[in-house]
């Protein structure tokens, strides 16, 4: 998740949404994962704000995000200033990729979870083994068009989440591990564990921002 700001504003805006969907295929039995690129800067916001809300605040679509609590400030404040009612307030269900990976880390009884906090790439490369490019994260993502590097690196920043996600479902259903503790959003679904939540859900949504 890429975090750019710039001087003159006081408040970061949204300029790219990242949305990667994991969906069950037309014949149920495979799956597609497309992922989406919206500049917010080039389209009228009005136009597709109440579809985003509408995926955003389903019941039936889990929502993944990496420390996507103040992000999701950002989005709202960035429709509302196109004229739009802020409604990113409330996301659910949501898990935030942060948290299970903290509670699915070995620790000694009697011990708190530690506070320190990774970074996608780091997890990225502790989970799947794969790196995230530091140079074309931190280059200029306030210039249009993107380059092409920096569109496959945004596909697969969002992408990636899911595949986290389902190394860490795969964990506990094999393991027997729960994740009862789940900390992000505190929404009514985030008291589930996370096998009853993969028990429950058919379809999840990615979601990363750049932020200018």
């Amino acid at each position: 998740m890429e975090t750019i700001r710039t001087h003159q504003s006081t408040f970061s805006t949204v300029s790219l949404l990242q949305i990667a969907c994991h969906l069950p295929g037309t014949d149920n039995s495979s799956v597609e994962s497309p992922v989406f690129l919206i500049d917010l800067a080039s389209i009228p916001l009005q136009s597709i704000y109440q579809l985003i809300k509408d995926a955003f605040v389903s019941p039936h679509v889990l929502k993944l995000g990496f420390r996507f609590k103040q992000d999701l400030v950002y989005l709202s404040s960035t429709f509302y200033s196109h004229g739009c009612e802020p409604g990113f307030d409330r996301v659910e269900p949501f898990l935030d990729i942060t948290s299970i990976d903290n509670n699915l880390q070995p620790r000694k009884p009697g011990r708190r979870l530690s506070k320190q906090t990774k970074s996608l790439a780091t997890v990225c490369q502790e989970v799947l083994g794969i790196s995230l490019s530091k140079e074309l994260q931190c280059s200029d993502w306030s210039q249009h068009p993107l380059t092409e590097e920096q569109m496959q690196y945004a596909v697969v920043d969002a992408h990636c989440l899911i595949h986290i996600f389902e190394v860490f479902k795969a964990k506990v259903v094999i393991e027997g591990n729960s994740v009862e503790s789940v900390t992000g959003l505190q929404l009514s679904h985030l008291d589930l564990g996370l096998k009853q939540i993969h028990d429950t859900q058919t379809k999840c949504v990615v979601s990363n921002l750049v932020k200018l």
